[in-house]
């Protein structure tokens, strides 16, 4: 979720300039580097409440991203989203696992047919609040 008065570079560098010991133009520099990385093309001096669903997502992922955590938990990263932008959004969260070692990727899939698109080392199944396989 996005602080929706805050601009879309400042929701990505929030956490960097609270976090870090980067200057506000170093947190900046990263900010714009993390929103291409993760393949936001709008424009970053707006607020998030006029983007599309997919840009919400690139927003908020290159935020989590920002401070390089272990773990990275996604809930339905893919929900809603076109076949093209659910294979987009889930290489970004992919490319960022294999990229950082010793990262953790937790993702939550509520739809069998997105499991395929994360190419998970491992899948876990829950039903009824019971692990299943």
């Amino acid at each position: 979720m996005l602080i929706s008065n805050l601009k879309v570079i400042e929701n990505v560098s929030l956490p960097l300039l609270y976090h870090s010991d980067l200057t506000y133009d170093e947190c900046m520099q990263r900010s714009l580097h993390l929103l291409g990385t993760a393949g936001y093309r709008g424009e970053v001096w707006i607020q998030p409440g006029v983007l599309d669903p997919y840009a919400l997502r690139v927003v908020a992922t290159a935020r989590a991203m920002a401070m390089e955590p272990e773990i990275l938990v996604c809930e339905n990263l893919t929900g809603g989203l076109g076949a093209e932008q659910k294979a987009k959004i889930a290489e970004v969260a992919s490319k960022y696992h294999r990229t950082c070692k010793g990262s953790l990727l937790l993702q939550i899939i509520y739809h069998e047919s997105d499991i395929a698109l994360m190419n998970p080392d491992r899948v876990i199944r829950i039903d009824g609040n019971r692990l299943v396989e």
